[in-house]
């Protein structure tokens, strides 16, 4: 069983390598996964052509999703193994949460981004994947935060104790996966998820990835 558990690791590892640092995740997406993924021969000249279709758009003040690229549909990495971090917070179907795309230069890099904000039990969730290419590999970026406070009810010490059918009704409505737009997040808290994101981003070097891929082997099987 441990053996059958090994091989099913290692060939997941030859589609992507992870690294998991607290919310923060890298992967590693071999040129042949990426092609699968975009349908079409992967490499980074190609990466650089899909960036500029959308960044053309960007610049007309189209909506970036006019296009509807392969690339930046992350059901079709989850498709072709490569397992971000959506899962672990229980989302079977990117698609079901609205995305929100944008390009933009962080650093040295031309970086493709997609961004999902939803709320559920009251709490705010913020992820940004954000997807760059070196050396005809693919990588995606990705952070999330949790939010406890934006959509905290204020405690009111005269409100009437509710009953407990009608408790239980709420906390099931509030378990619901409910989609955010940037316009219902104060611009402060919109800011530090942003700032934090390209912080990751901007660290970001390929080279380094490399060599701890070398030295970790063992912990890029634990492809999550």
């Amino acid at each position: 069983m441990k053996k059958i558990s090994l091989i099913c690791g290692m060939l997941l590892a030859l589609a992507s390598s992870v690294y998991a640092y607290d919310n923060d995740y890298t992967h590693k997406i071999s040129t042949e996964t990426a092609t699968k993924i975009c349908g079409e021969k992967f490499s980074t000249t190609y990466f650089d052509e899909q960036y500029e279709k959308l960044a053309l758009l960007k610049r007309c003040e189209l909506s970036l999703k006019t296009v509807p690229l392969a690339i930046w549909n992350l059901d079709k990495y989850e498709e072709a193994g490569v397992n971000l971090p959506y899962s672990e917070l229980g989302i079977n179907k990117l698609e079901d949460i609205k995305s929100f795309l944008s390009v933009d230069k962080i650093g040295k890099h031309k970086v493709i981004t997609v961004s999902h904000l939803y709320k559920q039990n009251k709490k705010l969730y913020a992820l940004n994947t954000s997807l760059l290419s070196e050396a005809d590999k693919l990588y995606a970026l990705t952070t999330y935060e949790v939010d406890d406070k934006v959509f905290a009810s204020k405690d009111d010490d005269n409100k009437e104790e509710i009953p407990a059918i009608i408790k239980r009704m709420q906390e099931k409505e509030e378990a619901k996966i409910v989609n955010v737009t940037p316009a219902e997040i104060d611009v402060e808290v919109r800011d530090k998820i942003w700032q934090e994101h390209t912080k990751y981003v901007k660290k970001f070097k390929a080279s380094k990835f490399k060599e701890v891929a070398t030295k970790e082997k063992s912990k890029l099987l634990e492809v999550r």
